[in-house]
């Protein structure tokens, strides 16, 4: 494709040589694959400009049609395309396109039965046949990837239309940034189709398709500098929300476009479903799963209260009214990137709303574990720590108790599914608020909800279904500090509480 991009491709990023390296194959032999890439990292300008141009004016006799969310945009890259053929065509492949049909949506070469033809996803190929079958991001918005008629109707118009289209032999290929699980990508892949995913991060170097590997995380250094907290909002001992505490992050995919400090600040914007969806390339599996985002509710902070949801229904609680208290899940060992420590802060209504404040994660052993219950207690302040009385508990809540820090155990009950799905109910009922504020925790927290029970993780779904019993009405486990001692820091207002 030198030729037809004028040297353009020439030191590009690696993941668009994996793509420039599939289209070279799905000229050679049939293709059924999917092509899964971030936003705003150049997958257009080489799969719906440069390509189309290439592919016609190697193979004029063969025809290359395009898809995209809308016909205006499959026709405005079809004019590009056709102006890259008229350029190069005739010094590097002796074509060019027919004067009297150079549409932009349509045009043809000169001599040649081949031609490019455009449509929006879901439009009419109808009395066209193609060759060669590209679909660039056929969906246009959030409202459009979350009706599941769009959705549904998308892979109708796959199956009964674009494919029916294809010359026998034809390959078809979709590239698209992923935003639901049951995208046009997600359904092709489930229904055999080849997967290359290409995610902003690498998660997994040995299945990395650019053989990326783990990096020491940038945010994490730069948050260790100083003592007022860096650009992202974090302070020291906090859990990075970056890396998650693990202090290494997957290379990025094109560092001289977005490198890491781009890319956090993009997920800091985006939030925890988006980062996962647009970026990484796997939106969580939100159908038929235990929590669903159309349960989680917000609440706002002012100096004295907490709104709890917006507008007429919203009710204001104030602050001394609510009692925080800590429930901690344990990682029984940092050997694995899969284990973690969790101390989550959640505030207790009078009316038993759970309001989740803070979420501080880390992979910790032993004193780690004790020193982020020292931490979560200066920043957070609970009536009470609440640990799990698993064998690693029972050691934290022993050397917790001999400092004087307020905890208690709780009991496993159930198994984990059980327990997420008293969590759930309340969420459903309403019961359980979220931070309206972005704070750095708050995407993995819900990303990790909406994957139960089929995600890596579940150490935070532990924590808030040990909260959600709480609330729920059975009875607080029991808390112990020596007699006398102060659950909360004297002087601390009405959050302090005497434990005898």
């Amino acid at each position: 494709m030198h030729a037809a991009t004028g040297g353009r491709l020439s030191g590009r990023p690696a993941h668009l040589r994996v793509l420039d390296a599939l289209m070279l194959r799905a000229s050679a032999e049939k293709v059924r694959a999917v092509v899964t890439i971030p936003v705003r990292m150049g997958k257009s300008e080489l799969i719906s400009v440069h390509t189309p141009a290439w592919y016609v004016g190697t193979f004029p006799d063969r025809r290359f049609m395009l898809g995209g969310h809308t016909a205006e945009l499959a026709n405005a890259f079809g004019g590009r395309a056709r102006e890259l053929l008229e350029v190069h065509g005739p010094e590097a492949w002796g074509v060019n396109v027919d004067r009297a049909s150079r549409a932009k949506g349509r045009w043809d070469v000169q001599g040649h039965a081949g031609g490019f033809f455009g449509a929006g996803v879901g439009g009419g190929f109808t009395g066209r046949g193609a060759h060669m079958l590209v679909i660039d991001d056929p969906l246009k918005n959030r409202e459009q990837a979350f009706s599941p008629d769009a959705r549904e109707a998308q892979w109708e118009w796959l199956r009964s239309t674009a494919l029916s289209r294809l010359e026998p032999g034809g390959s078809a290929v979709i590239v698209m940034a992923r935003w639901h699980f049951d995208d046009l990508a997600g359904r092709a892949v489930r229904e055999g189709w080849e997967e290359i995913r290409i995610p902003a991060l690498c998660e997994d170097p040995a299945t990395d398709p650019l053989g990326r590997g783990f990096e020491p995380c940038p945010v994490c250094l730069a948050t260790g500098t100083t003592q007022e907290g860096n650009a992202f909002g974090q302070v020291p001992g906090e859990a990075c929300f970056y890396c998650e505490g693990s202090g290494e992050v997957g290379a990025p995919l094109w560092p001289e476009r977005m490198g890491h400090f781009e890319l956090a600040q993009r997920r800091l914007d985006s939030g925890g479903y988006w980062w996962l969806a647009l970026y990484q390339q796997r939106p969580p599996k939100e159908i038929g799963a235990v929590f669903k985002s159309e349960h989680f509710r917000y609440f706002h902070e002012t100096d004295t209260a907490y709104v709890l949801g917006a507008g007429e229904s919203a009710k204001v609680v104030a602050k001394h009214r609510v009692r925080r208290f800590t429930y901690a899940d344990l990682a029984a060992s940092t050997k694995t990137r899969a284990d973690w420590t969790v101390f989550l802060t959640v505030g207790l209504t009078p009316d038993r709303e759970l309001l989740v404040l803070d979420v501080a994660r880390k992979r910790a052993e032993g004193a780690d574990k004790l020193a982020l219950m020292r931490r979560t207690r200066e920043r957070m302040d609970p009536v009470a720590f609440k640990v799990e009385d698993a064998t690693y508990g029972l050691d934290l809540i022993a050397d917790a108790r001999r400092e004087g820090l307020p905890v208690g155990a709780v009991h496993a009950d159930a198994d984990k599914l059980a327990r997420a799905i008293r969590a759930a109910v309340l969420y459903e009922a309403g019961r359980i608020y979220h931070p309206a504020k972005e704070a750095p925790w708050l995407g993995a927290f819900e990303s990790e909800l909406l994957e139960f029970d089929s995600g890596e993780h579940d150490d935070q779904v532990d924590t808030i279904a040990y909260a959600a019993s709480d609330a729920a009405g059975s009875r607080p486990a029991r808390t112990s500090a020596p007699k006398g001692r102060l659950t909360g820091r004297q002087g601390r207002g009405p959050m302090s509480r005497r434990v005898t």
